[in-house]
């Protein structure tokens, strides 16, 4: 008996009153297999019961697990419905989907009419279709309360889905099916994945026991590698054998089959796709990477990209469950301890960390606003924004309207991202489907390509034509291996292309009498309409300006070259430090986007660098790309805005800091620093001329013009008025001699004054500033200008060192009047002054 059986009889009576609850069991418990019959033997439900499940294998392999113990064949009483495939009838009353399934059939029929229970099952992985499944089902029980709704989870907490629920009932099943004994790496393994996975493996297999192995990787690749080398290693002693979703059903179910009697050992090496929902029979250790690749947005690239990192605690845990669902296990974590103790305890949502157009596309066909929908966990209103701009972009919605279009309700029907239903819809109408289908599959799949090396030396006008060439060498008998392209990958595309060609071949063309006759541009402009908004220009190098700001490198390998417009349909992610580069790029032309209404014109001012002067041109826009320029110049428009902007970022340059500004200022600081009554604030020479660039800029059009003026005017008209400059700080005095002279203001210290000692005869204390505050630094200089004494204290001079400084000056000076009292000597700037 399965432990899931102790809570069964709790768990019908909470479902029985509420219609609606929520299951915690832990891996192995019993719950995928058991509770959907358990709704349907107790009488719970009428109609059908879907059981959610995050990936296609598991819901095929449950189905037939739970239609063997059912003592039926899948299909009848028993089925499953995933992408592309239904293994259904009228009379299955349990049915195992993937959570798509459900959101698409909602938007068609929001009532789930003929549904009786949905169970969301392993709903830990917090998928996006499990989230938006969730918020829609709430809504549905608003007009079907009746409509049983039950979440089942292994290690998730069990609160805020019962309070979002309405305070459902919560049931949990403690007991796990078999004891897992875990075991740790010894230190941090810094060596590639797949070599740290074959060494485990090996390791486990040279212990005793005769059980089955299942390593946990992070991808087909690091699968692939790790398979060639333990094939090779342990050839004839085990059977290794691959899983993951990119296999066809055939040979996943080889890899979960169980073991034939006399069989070798067998090694099943995974992805996340056997993390749960899913028994491989025969499995007693598993060998566990602690690495997972997770699709997140990047939302200066507008797209999802898959993020190579570690797993959580709670994956861990399911992982190591693997080994205990029917004997007693092991599990290797090739991590340690102290690594361990820093996982995240669970996985962030994908709700937070995805792109949420389809999401979006399903909650607006089924009739809710994307602005106000109530989440589980809200994604953020500007990730919701960014999504809904897309779909506009792609004809889904109309702008301001939460509706959708004819367009848009075509594309909540494929079980594909909006944007390759696009792509499809247009490959159809312009006659291209077939080929457009198999484009599209290449635009969903990772890059199949092996030889990336190959595109170095080739031009090209798409990426994606360069690899359906290849893929149509298969399909006309050639083998993956020689044309350079993934034997997995290149069977996975051509699967999913014949299913959707078939899928839109049932559809009439969006438009009639489209088609060119010419293929290459017809598939070219079906790839731009499924990425309108991932447009980018050519700039020096390999950098790619995208229309919707930011930028990428276009990768060594890809063959578009030389097209200045191209669509960015596949990036590598930002990590490490490093730039997103482009890997799958496809030539644009200009023409498309003016059919498309997507170029704006407008006549603007615009500052050219080169000859330093603003110009007045018509624009023509894509997003943030200019596409061409020409002069208007005899537009009006005010070229202050543009002239003021460009001198802003080079404002040195442009107003260069003179003698005069500085003097300017410091005059400022001396009246700040000694009449601080006045409150004057502290100001920048930087801040004023940022401030007053605007007036004298005002009708100017270059910097040649700019560096002509006044700015110290400008600046003193900027300062505050109680500083009153002139009279605080003047820029000139006046001397017994009747000459006004100069001050000079250095940086730091009291401002100077240098005059002749013959010109201030007469004057008994040093003038003051300030309002007598500040004492000028005097500069007293002989009849050749050279200063024969500094002094800030004029009365000290004359009674002190004057007289030793009179009997040189009169020998070297005879012809000048130095009288013994200077108080009696007539100031004067003449060697012998003139007497009235």
């Amino acid at each position: 008996m399965l432990p899931i059986h102790e809570v069964t009889d709790r768990l019908a009576e909470a479902v029985r009153e509420a219609q609606r609850g929520v299951l915690l069991a832990p891996p192995g418990a019993g719950k995928t297999t058991v509770v959907p019959g358990l709704l349907v033997d107790r009488g719970l439900v009428e109609g059908q019961v879907w059981v959610l499940e995050p990936r296609r294998l598991a819901a095929r392999l449950a189905a037939k697990r739970v239609a063997e113990e059912r003592g039926g064949r899948v299909g009848d009483e028993v089925g499953y419905r995933v992408r592309f495939e239904d293994r259904s009838s009228k009379r299955t009353r349990i049915l195992y989907v993937t959570e798509g399934i459900l959101t698409r059939r909602l938007v068609q029929d929001p009532l789930l009419e003929g549904v009786g229970a949905v169970v969301l099952d392993e709903f830990h992985e917090r998928s996006i279709h499990a989230d938006l499944g969730l918020a829609l089902l709430r809504e549905v029980r608003t007009l079907r309360p009746e409509l049983i709704v039950l979440v089942m989870s292994a290690t998730l907490s069990p609160g805020p889905v019962a309070n979002y629920l309405d305070d459902a009932p919560i049931v949990e099943s403690q007991g796990r099916a078999h004891p897992v004994e875990i075991s740790w790496g010894e230190r941090i393994d810094e060596r590639p994945v797949e070599d740290r996975v074959v060494g485990g493996v090996k390791r486990v297999l040279r212990d005793a026991g005769d059980g089955d192995v299942l390593a946990f990787l992070p991808g087909a690749r690091e699968i692939q590698r790790a398979a060639t080398r333990l094939t090779k290693d342990l050839e004839g002693k085990v059977d290794v054998l691959a899983l993951h979703g990119e296999m066809d059903a055939r040979a996943q179910d080889r890899a979960v089959r169980p073991r034939e009697a006399g069989a070798p050992r067998r090694v099943v090496l995974a992805t996340n796709v056997a993390e749960s929902s899913l028994t491989i029979p025969g499995v007693e250790v598993v060998v566990d990477s602690g690495l997972a690749k997770r699709a997140r947005f990047d939302p200066h690239l507008g797209v999802d990209h898959l993020e190579l990192g570690r797993i959580s605690r709670f994956s861990a845990d399911q992982r190591a469950g693997r080994a205990g669902r029917l004997g007693p296990g092991r599990a290797l974590r090739l991590w340690t301890e102290a690594e361990h103790r820093q996982l995240p305890l669970a996985e962030d949502a994908e709700v937070t960390r995805v792109d949420l157009a389809p999401a979006l596309l399903q909650i607006v066909g089924f009739g809710s606003s994307p602005a106000g929908f109530a989440w589980f966990e809200s994604p953020g209103a500007g990730r919701v924004a960014q999504a809904s701009l897309l779909l506009e972009r792609l004809g889904a919605f109309r702008r301001g309207e939460a509706r959708l279009t004819d367009l848009g309700q075509r594309l909540a029907r494929f079980p594909v991202h909006p944007r390759l239903g696009k792509m499809l819809l247009v490959a159809h109408e312009r006659g291209v489907l077939g080929r457009g289908a198999r484009l599209a599959a290449l635009a969903s799949e990772r890059d199949l390509l092996r030889e990336r090396r190959r595109g170095r030396d080739r031009v090209g006008s798409s990426d994606l034509l360069e690899r359906l060439e290849l893929l149509e060498e298969v399909e006309r008998g050639a083998s993956p291996e020689s044309v350079g392209l993934d034997p997995n990958g290149a069977r996975a595309v051509l699967r999913a292309a014949a299913r959707l060609e078939r899928m839109v071949g049932r559809e009439p063309p969006p438009k009639a009498g489209v088609a060119s006759g010419d293929d290459e541009e017809a598939l070219l402009r079906a790839t731009y309409a499924g990425y309108p908004d991932r447009v980018a220009r050519a700039r020096d190098g390999a950098s790619l300006q995208l229309a919707e700001g930011g930028s990428v490198k276009r990768a060594e390998e890809s063959v578009v070259k030389e097209a200045s417009l191209v669509a960015v349909v596949q990036t590598d992610g930002r990590g490490s430090g490093r730039a997103a580069v482009a890997r799958l790029l496809s030539r644009v032309e200009q023409d498309w986007l003016e059919e498309d209404g997507g170029v704006e014109r407008e006549t603007v001012a615009r500052f050219d660098p080169v000859r330093e002067r603003v110009e007045v041109v018509e624009v023509a826009s894509f997003g943030r790309l200019e596409l061409a320029r020409r002069p208007r110049p005899n537009a009006s428009l005010d070229p202050t805005e543009a002239l003021v902007e460009a001198a802003l970022a080079q404002l040195d340059r442009v107003l260069p800091v003179r003698e005069s500004e500085q003097t300017l200022l410091r005059r400022y600081a001396i009246v700040r620093e000694a009449r601080p009554e006045l409150e004057l604030p502290e100001l920048q020479l930087d801040a004023l001329r940022r401030q007053v660039l605007p007036e004298v800029a005002m009708g100017l059009r270059s910097f040649a013009e700019l560096r002509k003026v006044d700015l110290s005017s400008a600046l003193a008209r900027s300062l505050p008025s109680a500083a009153r400059l002139d009279a605080l700080a003047p820029t000139h005095v006046s001397v017994p001699s009747g000459r006004r002279l100069r001050l000079r203001y250095p940086p730091e210290g009291p401002p100077v004054l240098s005059v002749r000692l013959q010109e201030v005869f007469g004057l008994a204390e040093t003038p003051r500033i300030a309002g007598g505050r500040v004492a000028l630094k005097m500069e007293l200089l002989a009849p050749n200008q050279r200063p024969v004494q500094v002094t800030q204290d004029l009365a000290s001079f004359w009674a002190r060192t004057y007289a030793e400084v009179r009997k040189e000056l009169r020998r070297r000076y005879p012809k000048h009047q130095w009288p013994e009292d200077p108080a009696d000597g007539i100031p004067s700037a003449r060697a012998k002054p003139r007497r009235k």
